[in-house]
């Protein structure tokens, strides 16, 4: 009797399918760019090599040659401590980031650090205290205010027939009474300001934050129109055209930092809040 070979049993194993990236994974089954999943209006750059999510060159972070986004890298503890340590071997001037102000005391510092490096500045300037922007914006406002009501009355209406019965009301009133009327405009026209531009903000540069972020980045672009109060005291419109300018400047900066949307879109928001301002007689 011949002896049996024993017979092999060949069990064909199932391929090993890779871990799915969740909500990456329908993206990139689709054509087209790539987006940022904190940023829609920016192509995407990276995978986050922990959680496979799309991000562009500005929310992800390098630790060991290798990119991650904020929320892994705030819940992975030693994911934390890798890249702060990698944080502290970078030399201190490429590092450099300012404190959003949140008292009056830090308040003259955050102007110097608006002045000297505003990209940086606006980086975190969202995270102002509202009530503290607001006043300084206010404060900025209120000279000028008192100066067009006291010294440059005239030009407050038109010089014609339609106004006149306004403008002469207007002058009959005392000094302290328009000085009053002017000071408790001024917080309805910063309020009126924040929301033109919160508005521009999300329509033209998409921007994803909150009103009350959005209004803090606006008070501090409010704070050179202090140096109009010069051009309406001595009728020199050049300085209250630079302060204006002065203004824009960093309001396109702002735009820029906070939405991290292109020079287009930036110019373009400003251009908007400006004429939206301005037609609306609040500017």
């Amino acid at each position: 009797m011949s002896e049996q070979k024993p017979k092999f049993i060949i069990i064909a194993r199932k391929p090993v399918s890779k871990p799915s990236l969740g909500a990456v994974s329908s993206q990139l089954k689709s054509k087209g760019v790539y987006t940022c999943k904190n940023h829609p209006h920016n192509e995407a750059y990276c995978l986050c090599a922990k959680c496979g999510a799309l991000l562009c060159s500005s929310c992800s972070l390098q630790i060991g040659g290798r990119r991650y986004c904020e929320t892994c890298l705030f819940q992975d503890e030693n994911l934390y401590e890798k890249f702060e340590s990698e944080l502290i071997s970078i030399p201190q001037e490429t590092t450099k980031s300012f404190a959003a102000p949140q008292k009056v005391s830090q308040l003259p510092k955050a102007i110097a650090n608006m002045v000297s490096d505003s990209v940086t500045f606006f980086k975190t300037a969202k995270n102002s205290s509202f009530a503290l922007t607001f006043c300084a914006a206010a404060i900025a406002l209120i000279p000028n205010a008192i100066v067009l009501v006291t010294v440059r009355r005239d030009a407050l209406l038109p010089q014609t027939e339609q106004f006149k019965p306004f403008a002469d009301f207007i002058g009959q009133l005392n000094t302290p009474t328009l000085i009053g009327a002017a000071i408790v405009t001024i917080p309805i026209q910063i309020l009126l300001l924040d929301f033109v531009f919160d508005t521009c903000l999300r329509i033209i540069a998409k921007s994803q934050m909150s009103f009350r972020e959005s209004a803090s980045t606006l008070h501090f672009c409010i704070l050179p129109l202090v140096f109009s109060v010069f051009g309406t005291w001595f009728d020199l419109q050049f300085i209250t055209f630079c302060a204006l300018c002065f203004m824009i400047i960093l309001a396109t900066t702002a735009i820029r930092v906070t939405t991290n949307c292109n020079l287009l879109r930036g110019v373009l928001a400003n251009i908007a809040f400006i004429f939206f301002s301005t037609l609306l007689g609040i500017l």
